[in-house]
């Protein structure tokens, strides 16, 4: 019998925030957009569990391999084919939407529907995840698994800015972070009041102090260029990747938003890969 599913998770923008609690808890915010990754598989009963795909997909058969291995269902070969906006080793969550796309594909061919809590348990097993399972911004643990999701965040139109360098995309050390743990505990509060109160400047706030902590503590060469740019396009606000080199500048979620989007674009695109797109809504 051969069955086939198709799945989709959306990358991010690096993150909103990241950083390390005074209780020793490394966490992050992604920045989730409307580009992502769409698998579709099609599985063959086999003696054993062997997945077609291209070499460099290693975190993609993985994800295949843990879902067939959670729904306790037989070996099968696996054909997967795959198609992504998402460019590799620029901090755009690729590794992760590989994944949790990969997870929903294969449980939809069973009849299965797993959660986003199932599937940052997954995803968390083979890789330090970004948030690509949940719809929305969520506070996460480094490893997927969330630790609040807020009933509101704001939505932005984003203009990605991907250098045309491809960097490792490694965690910065935990206890390089931990030096501003009292910051990030105040970063947190301020995202707490903004989605109580329905207030995006609570997130725009945390975003920049991220950055520049981030930059203060390990070095990223947008930061001193964001907030330029940023006042310069009539932006809202930034944010960067804090593993991964991409970062964004954030405007309003409306027409006039997108087009000072891509007038902004229009200027940067000889120095980096630009694409504007609207993240995931609040």
């Amino acid at each position: 019998m051969i069955r086939t599913g198709r799945g989709f998770a959306p990358g991010s923008c690096g993150e909103l925030v990241q950083g390390v609690t005074t209780e020793g808890e490394a966490f992050q915010v992604s920045l989730p957009i409307a580009l992502g990754t769409t698998i579709v598989a099609r599985f063959e009963e086999s003696d054993e569990v062997d997945v077609v795909a291209p070499p460099a997909l290693t975190k993609l058969v993985a994800g295949v391999a843990a879902t067939l291995d959670l729904l306790g269902v037989a070996p099968h070969r696996v054909h997967v084919r795959r198609t992504t906006d998402l460019t590799v080793g620029k901090g755009l969550a690729s590794s992760t939407a590989d994944i949790v796309a990969a997870a929903r594909a294969t449980a939809r061919a069973f009849g299965e529907e797993l959660t986003a809590a199932e599937l940052a348990t997954l995803a968390g097993s083979i890789e330090p995840s970004d948030g690509s399972m949940y719809p929305r911004m969520a506070l996460l643990r480094r490893r997927g698994v969330a630790l609040r999701r807020w009933t509101w965040t704001p939505t932005f139109t984003a203009l990605v800015l991907v250098p045309l360098a491809t960097v490792v995309t490694e965690d910065a050390p935990v206890e390089r972070l931990a030096r501003a743990a009292r910051r990030y505990d105040r970063m947190l509060e301020d995202l707490e009041r903004g989605a109580r109160a329905r207030d995006r400047d609570g997130f725009l706030l945390a975003a920049a102090m991220s950055a520049e902590i981030h930059h203060e503590l390990i070095g990223n060469h947008w930061t001193a260029r964001l907030p330029r740019l940023a006042a310069a396009t009539g932006a809202l606000g930034w944010n960067l990747a804090h593993t991964g080199s991409v970062a964004g500048v954030l405007f309003e979620p409306t027409r006039d938003g997108w087009c000072a989007a891509h007038r902004a674009a229009i200027r940067l695109r000889r120095h980096c890969d630009v694409r504007t797109i609207v993240t995931a809504a609040g």
